[in-house]
């Protein structure tokens, strides 16, 4: 799947990294995968959280399923946070507006679940942690036509050493992002 998203004419890069569980506890990448592998055995779906996949954005940009890398950028926490578990989802792109639905049975979505919250939904997904990306091949102002969106800006490194270690791959698809409570 890697090589298809290198291809693909356009691309997701989202940074992530060991992050806070509802208990106060670190959850590391090993874990983060193996339990996103264990939701699209059980359940045929990811929501993966993220505070920047938010519908009302990310549904005018995204028309047809595209791949997303998702690379390490993430720093471990430090001290607790405020994780806790979504329990139910949105598909509308007006957080207002549509039905909300509860998560499948025994699918855990950890993240602030304000009223931002929102995570990318992906059906697809392969563990590509040892393999290395280039992100200067990529650009989120068009000038090569590689990215259309940039899901965490801050995270992509300025000048210099621009390799990241891959975590993932994934494949995005319908409704490519929901609202999570």
């Amino acid at each position: 799947m890697l090589s298809a998203a290198l291809a693909a004419p356009r691309i997701l890069l989202h940074s992530t990294g060991p992050h806070v569980k509802e208990d106060g506890s670190v959850e590391t990448i090993q874990e983060i995968i193996e339990k996103k592998q264990r939701d699209l055995a059980t359940h045929k779906i990811i929501y993966w959280y993220n505070k920047d996949s938010r519908p009302d954005c990310l549904h005018r940009l995204i028309k047809q399923p595209t791949y997303i890398l998702m690379f390490d950028g993430g720093r471990p926490p430090k001290g607790g946070g405020d994780s806790n578990l979504a329990e139910a989802f949105n598909e509308s792109s007006m957080r207002d507006g549509g039905i909300w639905r509860p998560l499948p049975r025994g699918m855990k979505v950890t993240g602030r679940m304000n009223r931002g919250a929102a995570a990318i939904v992906i059906t697809e997904f392969e563990d590509c942690r040892g393999e290395k990306i280039d992100l200067a091949q990529f650009t989120s102002k068009g000038t090569n036509d590689r990215l259309t969106v940039w899901l965490t800006d801050r995270s992509v490194p300025q000048g210099g050493n621009r390799k990241k270690d891959l975590v993932a791959v994934g494949l995005v698809t319908h409704p490519y992002s929901v609202w999570l409570k």
